[in-house]
C-alpha cells in the first residue's frame, strides 16, 4: 500500500541486540533482524509522507511540546528500545526502532484471521 503513495520512501532499519550477554555470540544482529515478534515493529520499516501509521507504544505526554511544534505541524516520534516478550524466539532481544506500524499492515493481518 505504501508504495502507491506519492513521495520518497524512507527506510528505517532497527538496531537489534540480545538482552542477556551470554546469548550475544549465538544470536548476532543478522539473526535478530529476521525476527518479526508480536508488539514490536519490523526491522525494516518503510514509510512515506502521508502514510497512515499506528503508534504501538505509549509516549510520555509530559514532553508533548517536544513532539509537536504546534497545530498542523510535523510530529516527531523518537526511536525507543522495545524488548520482545511473547515471541517464539528462544531468548529475549531488544529492538531500537520507531514505535509505529503502517495502519494498512495491521488491518490486513487482522483481517486474515476473521474468516
Amino acid at each position: 500500500m505504501v508504495k502507491r503513495l506519492p513521495g520518497k520512501m524512507v527506510i528505517s532499519n532497527s538496531i537489534d541486540s540480545c538482552v542477556e550477554d551470554e546469548h550475544v555470540a549465538t544470536y548476532d544482529a543478522e539473526v535478530l533482524n529476521r525476527i518479526n515478534a508480536s508488539g514490536i515493529p519490523p526491522h525494516r520499516l518503510a514509510l512515506k509522507p502521508g502514510a497512515c501509521i499506528i503508534l504501538i507504544k505509549n509516549l510520555n505526554i509530559s514532553h508533548a511540546e517536544k513532539l509537536c511544534g504546534g497545530p498542523h505541524s510535523e510530529i516527531l516520534i523518537p526511536c525507543i528500545p522495545m524488548i520482545s516478550k511473547d515471541s517464539d524466539f528462544p531468548v529475549p532481544f531488544k529492538r531500537l526502532q520507531f514505535p509505529v506500524l503502517l495502519a494498512y499492515h495491521l488491518t490486513l493481518n487482522r483481517a486474515q484471521g476473521q474468516s
